[in-house]
C-alpha cells in the first residue's frame, strides 16, 4: 500500500500561521503563501486557541 506522505512543518511555521490569521488574513491565502492545504491552517488556530484558554499544556 502507498503511504501517505505527510509534510513537516516547523513550530516557527506554525506560530506565524496562526499570528497571520489573527491579523485577519484569510486562511486561503495564507495557505497558498506557505504552500500548505488550508486544513492544516484549520488545524494550528484551533490547535492553538486550545492552548489559549487552558485545555492543552
Amino acid at each position: 500500500m502507498l503511504e501517505k506522505a505527510r509534510q513537516v512543518i516547523s513550530d516557527e511555521v506554525k506560530a506565524e500561521v496562526v499570528r497571520l490569521t489573527h491579523e485577519g488574513y484569510s486562511k486561503a491565502s495564507i495557505a497558498r503563501h506557505f504552500n500548505i492545504h488550508v486544513n492544516s491552517v484549520y488545524r494550528f488556530v484551533h490547535a492553538s486557541n486550545l492552548v489559549e484558554v487552558g485545555h492543552v499544556e
